[in-house]
């Protein structure tokens, strides 16, 4: 629980199901391929690798399937699938635009630190009319480790030559979360759509029903503000 208002000059971002509206386009995806290929419950399968990627995601998904053969038509399928979704169905959550803009005004710097690729998160932060607002920029592709490793958010805090303790994260995975906390830094989670747990209600600062309400809690608990850095 805070107790007194503390400055901070860096708010980073998590973008798929936080900033973007994605999840539930990947929800979609996963349950139209499960429908293709005869596979039931494949929503409670991507509910269980929201948030991850990788050699991760495919060990989850062959703890889900006995078929490994299986598995991997399900994961390459959604994945074509969940792309051309995301052509016609992309969105910013709401509350995006203006907390970015806000935070700006402040003279806060913004940063973004995801698992996706660099190439797909400038396009579709891009197409949303985000991209403008975003300061820093560390995709998947530009570090080693993934979520729950903090490395993705370390990276953040040295670009911006900031402690953490100048920062603030916001996610809505509970790999998210984690990263922030081992990282040191105050995470405000959003949920998106698997709900908060006990660990993520320890590690986060505060949990909010959406963007609108993340902001307000800010304003209330924090001092925004800008901050000089000593070189570019």
């Amino acid at each position: 629980m805070i107790t007194m208002k503390q400055e901070k000059n860096l708010v980073i971002f998590d973008v798929d199901g936080l900033l973007l509206d994605t999840e539930a386009v990947w929800m979609k995806a996963w349950k139209q391929t499960g429908g293709q290929l005869g596979i039931p419950d494949t929503d409670v399968i991507f509910r269980k690798v929201a948030g991850i990627s990788g050699k991760a995601l495919r060990d989850v998904v062959y703890s889900c399937l006995c078929d490994h053969d299986l598995a991997d038509k399900l994961i390459e399928q959604a994945s074509v699938n969940g792309m051309k979704l995301l052509e016609t169905e992309l969105r910013a959550k709401p509350g995006a635009e203006e907390m970015l803009a806000y935070l700006h005004e402040c003279g806060v710097l913004v940063g973004v630190a995801t698992t996706t690729v660099r190439p797909l998160t400038l396009d579709r932060l891009s197409r949303t009319g985000l991209l403008e607002q975003i300061d820093i920029l560390i995709c998947g592709d530009q570090v080693v480790k993934r979520k729950p490793d903090p490395e993705i958010y370390l990276t953040v805090l040295a670009k911006a030559q900031m402690k953490a303790e100048q920062a603030i994260v916001l996610e809505d995975s509970h790999y998210g979360v984690e990263a922030a906390a081992n990282a040191g830094i105050d995470c405000i989670q959003v949920p998106d759509l698997n709900p908060a747990d006990d660990n993520t209600g320890r590690l986060a600062v505060y949990i909010a029903e959406d963007l609108h309400e993340a902001l307000r809690f800010m304003q209330e608990n924090y001092t925004l503000q800008g901050y000089a850095l000593t070189e570019k």
